[in-house]
C-alpha cells in the first residue's frame, strides 16, 4: 500500500453504527450519565438554540417532546413494515451499492422506535387513562401491550425518515439529529462528521495522560478539527475531574478555557457551540470551559496569541483530523461518500497532509512535558507519522550544539478491532 493510504473500511458504514454492547449494555446510562463532574440532564436542559442554517439538526429525536398518540399495535406494525421494506431493499440491486446488513438495519429500526417513544399509558376497558408514564430509552421488547404510545414523531414521519434512510442512504444519525457517543447525546447534521466509536478511545488515552501527569490540567488543551465538539467536551470533563482531585496541589486557574476547539467550517463551529452549550449547563459552576474558534488548525490560536513557540504554550493537543486520500474517497460507502463533509474526511493525495501540519505545530506549541494524541487511518500512515515525530530535533546548547529529540515516548495504540489507529507522544 502506498505511503499514507489507509484502509477504506476505516470509514465504512458499519463503523458509523455505535457498538451494540456500548449502546445497550447499560441502556439508560448511555444517555443520562456524563463522565467527570457533569450531572444528569433534565428535560428542561435538553434543547439548545441553533441558528437558521442548523435547522436540519434541531433537537435530538430522543429529547423532543411527545406530540402524536398511537397504540402498541400500530407501533409494532410500523416496525414490521420497516423490517419488510429493508428486506426488499436488500434484494433490489438497482439502487446504491453496499447496503448495511439486514441485522444492522433491524437494529436501526429498533433504535428509531425506542428513541421516538416519549411515554406510554395503559388502556382500561377501551378507555384511555389521563396519566402518561414517561419512557426513557425504551427498547422494542419493553413496549407494553395494549397501551397508548406517545410518539415524538408520527408514524408517517417515521415512515418518511426510514424511506430516506434506505433510498438516499442518509445516515441514521443525521435523520434523527442524534449521535450517542460515550455518555454524550450530541446534535449532529451533515455539517459535521459523525463521531465514531473508535474515537472514544482517545478520551481514555487522555485520562491516562492526566493520571500520569496531573499537572497537564494547568495549561490549555486544543482539539483541532473539533466537528461536533465531542472530543473537546469529553476532554474538558476529564480535565475538570483532574482539577477537582488535584487543585490544591497544582493551583489551577478557574477563569481560562480548559480546551480550545478549532474548526475551519463555520457550520461545524455552530454545531460544536450548540453541543458545548448543552453541556455547559451541566458542569459544576455552569461552565464546561470549552472555547470554540473558527479557522485552519493553529491559525486562529496564533492570531489571538493563545499559542506561541517561545517555550511552548499548550499542555495537550488532540485531533481526529482528515486522513482519507483523494483516491480512497471514491470507494467509501454511500453513507459517508454522499452525506458526510469531505472537508472532515479528505487530506490530499496521500491522506497525511493534515497529520503533518499537526505534528509540526505540536513540535512548536506544546509545553515541555505536553501530550500529543492523533487519530490516523492506520497502515503506512502510522509508520509515516511516527517517523516524522522522531525526525523533529532541537539544538542542545549544553552539549556543544548537538541535536536532541523534541518528542519522546512515541507510542502506537490499537482501536477496539486491533487496528493500529492512534499515536501519542510527549514533548521533551
Amino acid at each position: 500500500m502506498a505511503l499514507g493510504t489507509c484502509h477504506a473500511s476505516a470509514f465504512s458504514w458499519h463503523v458509523l453504527l455505535p457498538r451494540t454492547a456500548a449502546r445497550f449494555s447499560s441502556h439508560v446510562s448511555r444517555r443520562s450519565r456524563i463522565h467527570g463532574p457533569l450531572r444528569t440532564m433534565s428535560s428542561s436542559q435538553a434543547s439548545c438554540e441553533t441558528p437558521n442554517e442548523l435547522r436540519f439538526s434541531r433537537v435530538p429525536l430522543v429529547e423532543r417532546s411527545g406530540k402524536h398518540i398511537s397504540t402498541t399495535t400500530e407501533v409494532l406494525m410500523w416496525r414490521q413494515w420497516a423490517r419488510a421494506h429493508a428486506a426488499l431493499k436488500k434484494l433490489d440491486k438497482s439502487g446504491l451499492d453496499d447496503l448495511p446488513s439486514l441485522t444492522s438495519l433491524h437494529t436501526e429500526i429498533d433504535w428509531i422506535v425506542g428513541d421516538a417513544i416519549a411515554a406510554t399509558r395503559p388502556q382500561v376497558q377501551g378507555q384511555r387513562q389521563s396519566v402518561w408514564a414517561k419512557r426513557v430509552l425504551i427498547q422494542v421488547h419493553e413496549i407494553p401491550p395494549e397501551h397508548d404510545i406517545l410518539l415524538r414523531e408520527s408514524l408517517p414521519e417515521l415512515r418518511f425518515s426510514w424511506l430516506k434512510r434506505l433510498r438516499e442512504r442518509v445516515p441514521l444519525q443525521y435523520i434523527t439529529s442524534t449521535c450517542f457517543w460515550r455518555d454524550l447525546t450530541l446534535v449532529v447534521s451533515p455539517a459535521v462528521l459523525i463521531p465514531r466509536p473508535e474515537t472514544e478511545l482517545m478520551v481514555e488515552h487522555v485520562k491516562g495522560a492526566l493520571t500520569t501527569r496531573p499537572v497537564l490540567c494547568r495549561g490549555p488543551w486544543v482539539d483541532l478539527g473539533t466537528g461536533s465538539g465531542a472530543l473537546a467536551i469529553s476532554v474538558a470533563a476529564e480535565i475538570l475531574k483532574t482539577r477537582t482531585l488535584n487543585a490544591l496541589e497544582i493551583g489551577c486557574s478557574e477563569s481560562k478555557p480548559l480546551v480550545h476547539a478549532v474548526d475551519i467550517s463555520s457550520s461545524s463551529v455552530q454545531i460544536a457551540r450548540c453541543n458545548i452549550s448543552r453541556y455547559d449547563k451541566l458542569a459544576e459552576g455552569g461552565k464546561l470551559g470549552v472555547q470554540v474558534h473558527q479557522g485552519s488548525w493553529f491559525e486562529p490560536l496564533e492570531l489571538q496569541d493563545i499559542v506561541h513557540d517561545r517555550a511552548g504554550t499548550l499542555a495537550g493537543i488532540i485531533s481526529n483530523p482528515p486522513y482519507i486520500s483523494s483516491n480512497e474517497m471514491r470507494v467509501l460507502q454511500p453513507e459517508v461518500r454522499y452525506h458526510e463533509p469531505w472537508l472532515a474526511l479528505e487530506s490530499g493525495k496521500s491522506g497525511v497532509e493534515a497529520l503533518e501540519v499537526l505534528c509540526k505545530g505540536a513540535s512548536r506549541y506544546l509545553l515541555p512535558g505536553g501530550f500529543l494524541l492523533l487519530e490516523t487511518g492506520g497502515g503506512d500512515q502510522v509508520t509515516h507519522v511516527v517517523q516524522l515525530l522522531h525526525s523533529f530535533k532541537k539544538g542542545n546548547l549544553r552539549e556543544n550544539g548537538g541535536a536532541v529529540p523534541i518528542f519522546e515516548n512515541i507510542q502506537i495504540h490499537a482501536d477496539h478491532r486491533g487496528f493500529r489507529r492512534f499515536i501519542s507522544a510527549w514533548k521533551c
